[in-house]
């Protein structure tokens, strides 16, 4: 009975306190806060990210487990569309120097990357070392799965925190390569691909083998995206030993060791054969974790600006070579119309997605079972050398996954107050606590989850789980070639001359792999002091790569 008027108590003291705010009156008793008692949080925050209804709703309530014990923020959701638009709204919401007066507190930025080394997002670093009061009084970080604590500043800062998990792998309408004789398990490599198109077109001429569109913002964040990055991966997988910190660099980790030991063995032949294949793959995948070695980012840049590495080499031109050969050739009119509806009305036989898609395929078929059709997927198949460019063959055998760590949740970079305020509420969401509501609203509304989660406990309700055992290949954009894989980086100018040269060349057939790559050189080197500047290098960082740039 004590307890029940004590709950009465506090539960009639919030709903007095929030009359007062409501009539303009200032409050100043006790709040609830997150361990019962006072101290309560006050302020607003506003979470400006691409989102879905539906995962919209997830975030509601999220906000209001947060909200349960803390009344008196106010959290707002302000759901952006994504693609393109998102980075240009971002960038431009940041331009001022002062960033008091700008709305957003919450975004994603990992197309705004080029930003890192401004002061506009907030290092998580120092945060993720504090207490997290939503997770027992635990520090923060040892909640966390190590895949969410990837550095992303060129200091080593944690400017986005990635606390979910996808992965992007070609999916294929089971019925259509049934008919059509293709066996999924039977596309490995490059090859394989062209003539599964190839069995589709014979099969049915109105069936467009796969649905990925050539836009702009494809090339740049979407499908077309995800191909270069793979491939650039698997071209230039040889770049983490190329660029690894050495004894002697400005930022070789002479204290843990990880730097002395640390070995370049990307195959899985580099593994004692006594260990299960499974491991000796998954080992040969990760040997390039930035967690286990130090990236010495001017020693690729100097490579770069040498022309060993980038757009201009054999193995771009290689790799240029064989994307050629299947786009825009197998894309329909999908790749110049962007009409991504072709899939799930059975008109293209192979989508390249997100696990969205996976996710959107169940609902549709709970909704609508009678227009279902049967899912398969593989992973990307493996580029093998284009006779085209003699000297150009990739780096391992084997293409890797875009996916792994998702969300590049970054805090904008307000005053220290807001900063303090908007943390809480991310220890809150990156909590057991904050994930926990998010898996009960996500089997509310039956929406399945995209990855396992990097917050350590969290149970994924089996209802949602359709993940199953899918294999994670690594990362691709761990490779710090990942840099060069569109234009350098995210910096601004080099971005449009990739999207407008791959237009060109895929799209408009407007240009040759030659003149592109001699079109990237040019972009690159024009604004390389410029993507040094947005890292905060010295302009003169490259003519010494061992010395401290900053």
């Amino acid at each position: 009975m004590k307890r029940i008027k004590a709950l009465l108590a506090v539960s009639l003291a919030a709903l007095a306190a929030l009359a007062l705010i409501a009539c303009g009156g200032e409050d100043n008793g006790p709040g609830i806060g997150p361990d019962g008692g006072g101290n309560a949080k006050r302020g607003s925050i506003n979470i400006a990210i691409p989102m879905t209804e539906d995962e919209k709703s997830v975030m509601e309530a999220v906000v209001a487990g947060y909200n349960a014990l803390n009344p008196f923020v106010s959290v707002g959701i302000d759901p952006k569309g994504a693609g393109g638009e998102y980075p240009i709204w971002l960038n431009t919401v940041l331009s001022p120097d002062n960033l008091e007066n700008v709305s957003a507190d919450i975004v994603r930025n990992n197309l705004s990357s080029h930003l890192f080394g401004s002061g506009k997002f907030v290092d998580f670093s120092q945060y993720l070392s504090e207490t997290n009061p939503y997770a027992g009084g635990a520090v923060w970080s040892e909640t966390l799965d190590g895949m969410a604590l990837v550095p992303t500043g060129a200091k080593g800062e944690i400017f986005s925190l990635s606390f979910q998990s996808l992965q992007v792998s070609f999916y294929y309408n089971a019925d259509i390569f049934a008919a059509a004789g293709v066996d999924a398990a039977g596309i490995a490599a490059w090859g394989d691909l062209i003539a599964a198109c190839e069995k589709i077109k014979a099969y049915d001429g109105t069936v467009t083998p796969l649905a990925i569109n050539g836009s702009p913002d494809s090339f740049w964040s979407g499908q077309m995206s995800w191909i270069f990055r793979a491939y650039v991966d698997q071209y230039f997988r040889d770049a983490a030993e190329a660029t690894h910190t050495r004894e002697g660099d400005w930022n070789y980790d002479g204290l843990t060791g990880k730097d002395k030991s640390w070995a370049y063995a990307p195959n899985f032949s580099d593994y004692d054969a006594s260990l299960p294949e499974a491991e000796r793959r998954q080992k040969a995948f990760f040997n390039d974790d930035p967690r286990v070695y130090t990236t010495n980012e001017l020693r690729l840049l100097r490579k770069v600006k040498d022309g060993e590495y980038g757009h201009d080499t054999a193995r771009y031109k290689n790799m240029l070579a064989n994307l050629k050969e299947v786009f825009p050739k197998y894309c329909g009119t999908a790749y110049t119309t962007q009409d991504d509806t072709s899939f799930w009305t059975g008109k293209a036989a192979i989508a390249l997605d997100t696990t969205d898609l996976l996710v959107e395929w169940k609902k549709k078929a709970d909704i609508a079972p009678e227009t279902s059709f049967g899912l398969g997927r593989f992973d990307f198949p493996a580029m093998t050398a284009h006779p085209a460019y003699p000297g150009g063959a990739p780096a391992v055998d084997y293409a890797r996954s875009i996916g792994g760590p998702h969300g590049y949740y970054g805090v904008v970079n307000k005053s220290a107050k807001q900063t303090d305020l908007v943390m809480d509420f991310m220890k809150y969401w990156v909590s057991k606590a904050g994930q926990d509501a998010e898996m009960q609203k996500r089997k509310e509304l039956g929406l399945c989850v995209k990855g396992v989660p990097y917050v350590k406990g969290v149970t994924i309700p089996p209802e949602i789980n359709i993940l199953g055992d899918v294999e994670l290949r690594g990362v691709a954009d761990f490779n710090p070639a990942a840099v060069f894989a569109r234009g350098l980086g995210n910096e601004g100018y080099t971005t449009r001359d990739f999207q407008n040269y791959t237009q060109q060349l895929f799209v408009t057939s407007g240009t040759t792999i030659d003149a592109y790559a001699a079109n990237m050189r040019n972009s690159m080197s024009t604004y390389m002091v410029e993507y040094l500047k947005t890292r905060g290098y010295r302009a003169n960082a490259l003519d010494d790569v061992t010395l401290n740039p900053f």
